[in-house]
């Protein structure tokens, strides 16, 4: 114990000391804080050592931290897209993407669509618009009125080719629509379809074909023959070619019977 007491007293008469020189020779600077030295004491400064190896993987690890919190992917954040493949890439996209469709509705619910019902409410009152005879009034029911598809920016492709044909396959199977494949990709299926049909009338205008999608499998479907096989061609050398059975309309084959 008298140890202990004995470095205690020591240590306060040093804290003492040294406010006591403080308070004897103050330091004023407005908002600053200034450290002052006793005589014969010396400041230490630390060596950072940069830049270190570790440098690197600290400040990835804090962009993803902040990354993660503003929801976003750290490609994204960092435009650093050295390390990543195809899967890894659009599984941070799809989940950056469930983020952003939720802003872009809640945005266009709550100030595109304000403005659009003060447009159409606008719209009706002059009578610029000649509405059918039995058709529901605007002020009757303006959410019906005022419904609307916001199309936003396109969510892009990463592996155009590959996405194209997955987007053939969820149309064809029913599990999407041209009109929200398009939509995705920030475009209106209407304004596809009429750009379409000029370009088709244009071609034919010029003697061109109209349809120019796949070439390659237009030119190999075209010259693909029939092949027959070897014993059929002999037959057909001796008994003369064969002759189809007429069919029913129905698909059932029709048999002649014999006379009596």
């Amino acid at each position: 114990m008298d140890g202990n007491s004995a470095v205690g007293n020591m240590y306060g008469a040093i804290a003492e000391a040294q406010n006591a020189y403080y308070n004897a020779a103050p330091i004023d600077l407005p908002g600053v804080r200034v450290n002052t030295l006793q005589p014969g004491e010396t400041a230490k400064f630390t060596r950072p050592e940069h830049p270190n190896v570790n440098f690197e993987a600290f400040v990835n690890a804090a962009l993803r931290k902040v990354a993660s919190a503003v929801g976003l992917s750290y490609e994204q954040l960092t435009m650093d897209w050295s390390k990543v493949n195809y899967s890894s890439a659009r599984a941070a996209l799809l989940e950056v993407w469930k983020g952003l469709t939720s802003r872009k509705n809640s945005f266009a619910a709550q100030f595109m669509g304000r403005i659009y019902r003060a447009f159409l409410e606008e719209i009706f009152d002059k009578g610029l618009v000649q509405i059918p005879a039995h058709a529901v009034p605007f002020e009757d029911n303006p959410a019906a009125w005022c419904h609307a598809e916001w199309i936003g920016p396109g969510r892009g492709w990463i592996d155009p080719q590959r996405e194209a044909a997955a987007a053939a396959v969820r149309v064809a199977s029913n599990l999407s629509t041209i009109q929200q494949e398009a939509a995705e990709q920030g475009r209106d299926w209407k304004s596809l379809a009429q750009q379409k049909k000029r370009e088709q009338d244009y071609f034919r205008k010029l003697g061109l074909d109209p349809d120019v999608g796949q070439p390659e499998a237009r030119t190999q479907s075209e010259t693909i023959t029939e092949t027959k096989d070897p014993d059929e061609e002999v037959e057909e050398e001796v008994n003369g070619p064969r002759k189809q059975a007429r069919r029913h309309p129905l698909g059932i084959p029709a048999i002649r019977r014999r006379a009596a």
